[in-house]
């Protein structure tokens, strides 16, 4: 079987208030992680910690 591992931006008031002031990536990311939004890779190694999926199978999709 085939497992998603994805990741989602949560739109609170301060990432709210940075899109509409334009704030630059940095700040954006910033935000995001204060908010403890967790990236893409950081689901990946969740999921191979615990047991979801290999560690070669989630190289392969982060190299994409």
């Amino acid at each position: 079987g085939r497992v998603a591992v994805y990741e989602l931006l949560t739109i609170s008031d301060k990432m709210r208030e940075g899109l509409v002031k334009r704030a630059n990536l940095e700040m954006l990311r910033k935000i995001a992680r204060a908010t403890k939004h967790r990236t893409i890779q950081q689901e990946g190694i969740a999921a191979v910690v615990r047991g979801i999926t290999a560690i070669n199978e989630l190289q392969r999709i982060l190299k994409q």
